[in-house]
């Protein structure tokens, strides 16, 4: 599994993820070196940037043996699936169009300054037009693993769902939000499932949502996630990305309507 966000060694609580390294200056980058480590095992991290061959930027470290976000895991190699979830510029699983927001300021870069719980603030300058933009791609981890960090509204990208454009935090909501205002709602809903029996899955902190699996692609569902679900039952995080509808008896259904509209790892 590849690492999606750092911590400060001094700082547990700072978290930063790719989106935020890759917006800043060079400058602002070399101020991290020797301080991030891996949010997991805690081993040193750095940053590598975009390469010239179209490499995206991303995080490396010196995991700890055993560490699951040491993408040298024989289990995340055999599952093979970590990374296929993914949502381009150029394709339309999702019916979704990313667009990273344009920034401005006099200079043509923006600030954007934070401060830490110690206090102190850390100024960063974040570039006009980040490198990455050409390739604007996020997993369905990613997503799920910034809206667990509460990092959402860092990432400044735009999208459009059903003709509504929106900044991506406002498209993703944990599942436990789910009311009658979500009721043919797209969008991205995230949390902890619980059990699985083939039509519906049942989900943790929340008796009155499901997600249901169409039958058009049960089948498929079974032989892609089935045994990989009862690996990671007993604590898990998930996304899915659907529409809200209303069951019979009042309570609600994500409808899943297509295997790669979901993701789900342990927790």
């Amino acid at each position: 599994m590849s690492m999606e966000y750092v911590i400060l060694k001094n700082d547990k609580n700072a978290k930063y993820t790719i989106h935020e390294f890759n917006k800043m200056t060079e400058v602002g980058r070399e101020t991290f070196k020797g301080r991030i480590c891996c949010p997991k095992c805690h081993g040193d991290a750095g940053y590598r940037k975009t390469s010239t061959d179209g490499k995206v930027a991303c995080f490396f470290a010196k995991h700890v043996d055993g560490c699951r976000w040491s993408t040298s895991n024989k289990s995340d190699a055999k599952e093979g699936i970590e990374d296929t979830n993914i949502i381009e510029a150029d394709t339309s699983t999702f019916g979704v169009r990313w667009n990273y927001r344009t920034l401005k300021s006099d200079e043509g870069n923006s600030t954007y300054g934070k401060t830490g719980n110690n206090g102190t603030t850390n100024n960063k300058n974040y570039v006009n037009n980040p490198a990455k933009r050409t390739q604007a791609k996020l997993t369905m981890n990613h997503i799920l693993t910034y809206a667990e960090i509460d990092k959402l509204n860092e990432v400044e990208i735009d999208i459009s769902i059903g003709g509504k454009t929106k900044s991506i935090s406002e498209f993703v909501f944990n599942t436990d939000k789910i009311d009658n205002t979500f009721i043919n709602e797209r969008a991205f809903y995230w949390g902890e499932m619980k059990s699985y029996n083939k039509s519906f899955i049942n989900l943790r902190n929340t008796n009155e949502v499901s997600i249901f699996v169409v039958s058009e692609i049960s089948q498929s569902f079974d032989d892609r996630y089935k045994d990989k679900f009862f690996k990671v039952q007993k604590s898990n995080l998930m996304i899915v990305f659907g529409k809200v509808m209303e069951a019979r008896n009042g309570k609600f259904l994500i409808v899943l309507d297509d295997v790669n509209k979901i993701y789900f790892r342990e927790k």
